[in-house]
């Protein structure tokens, strides 16, 4: 389930609603926690022998810390077994790419990805 507005996408795991969301603030946790940058792990998601599942689940824990401060590694693991592209859906809404964008978007006005 996502919230297109707000850029948010919830999903239900171990019987509760968790809310994940791409902002500034989740980057720069997985930044502080992953000890590499956002734009490094992101670019290599798809081509890197290096990629590791665990820093995926920082990724996705730092995404829930905006509506669950006290979430928890594990939590987010939960969260990425229950629904594997949660983290892909909120990177859409953060970075939409030329084609979700409209044209009469106001300059420095970012649309949410559509579904």
């Amino acid at each position: 389930m996502a919230n297109n507005i707000k850029g948010e996408v919830v999903v239900m795991a171990g019987g509760q609603a968790w809310t994940l969301l791409c902002d500034m603030n989740a980057l720069c946790e997985f930044e502080a926690a992953a000890g590499m940058s956002a734009t490094e792990f992101l670019g290599g998601i798809e081509d890197s022998k290096d990629f590791k599942m665990a820093d995926l689940r920082i990724l996705v824990w730092a995404m829930l810390l905006e509506h669950h401060p006290d979430a928890t590694i594990r939590d987010a693991g939960k969260v990425m077994s229950a629904d594997g592209d949660a983290f892909q859906k909120a990177l859409d809404f953060a970075f939409p790419d030329a084609e979700s964008v409209e044209d009469d978007a106001v300059p420095g006005e970012v649309k949410a990805a559509r579904d």
